[in-house]
C-alpha cells in the first residue's frame, strides 16, 4: 500500500435481528515512508592529482576519502552518477565509476596531451562530480540528492619537472 492514512469501517453483528445487536467501529491506519526520514553518508572528496601515462589509479571511496555514498533505511534505493566539466567527455571515457564497490579508476592513458591543456601546458584540471540521488518507491522524484566535487589535476609528463628533466651534458 502507498503510504498514507487509511480509514476502516466495520459492521459487527452477533446474530439475530436485534439492531442493539449490531455494532460499528472505526479505525485509522497511517503507512509511513521511511526514505521521507532517512539518513544518509558521503565521502569528503579531496583534490586528486594524475601524470598522464601513469598506470591506471582507482579510488576507493571509503579508504581513500573516508566515507562511502551510504543510506539507512536501506529500502530507499540509492544511485551514484558521475560527471566531469570536460565538455568534450574524452575524460569521462577514461573514467569508470563503480556503485556496488564505491569506486573511480582513471584508467591508463598516453594517446593525447589534451588533458593535460595540450603539449605546451604544464597540467589542466577538471572537476570531477558524483551525484547520489536517493529514491523512494512510492516518489516518482528523488526524495534526495547529494552532490560531491573534487578537482582532477591532470599532469603533463613532457613539460612536469618531477617527472621529466632535461639536462645539459
Amino acid at each position: 500500500m502507498t503510504p498514507g492514512t487509511y480509514t476502516f469501517t466495520y459492521e459487527v453483528t452477533t446474530g439475530g435481528a436485534d439492531a442493539a445487536l449490531t455494532k460499528e467501529f472505526t479505525f485509522t491506519v497511517t503507512l509511513k515512508d521511511k526514505c521521507k526520514t532517512l539518513t544518509f553518508t558521503t565521502p569528503t572528496f579531496t583534490d586528486q592529482e594524475y601524470t598522464i601515462s601513469d598506470t591506471t589509479k582507482t579510488l576507493d571511496f571509503a579508504s581513500d576519502f573516508g566515507d562511502t555514498f551510504t543510506v539507512t533505511p536501506n529500502t530507499c534505493t540509492q544511485t551514484l552518477t558521475l560527471s566531469t566539466s570536460d565538455g568534450t567527455s574524452v575524460l569521462d571515457g577514461h573514467l569508470t565509476l563503480n556503485s556496488v564497490a564505491q569506486t573511480l579508476t582513471l584508467t591508463q592513458f598516453m594517446d593525447s596531451l589534451y588533458l593535460s591543456g595540450g603539449s605546451s601546458a604544464s597540467e589542466a584540471t577538471w572537476t570531477v562530480t558524483i551525484t547520489q540521488n536517493i529514491a523512494s518507491a512510492y516518489e516518482l522524484s528523488p526524495v534526495m540528492t547529494n552532490v560531491r566535487s573534487f578537482v582532477y589535476t591532470i599532469k603533463n609528463p613532457c613539460v612536469d619537472p618531477t617527472f621529466t628533466t632535461i639536462s645539459s651534458p
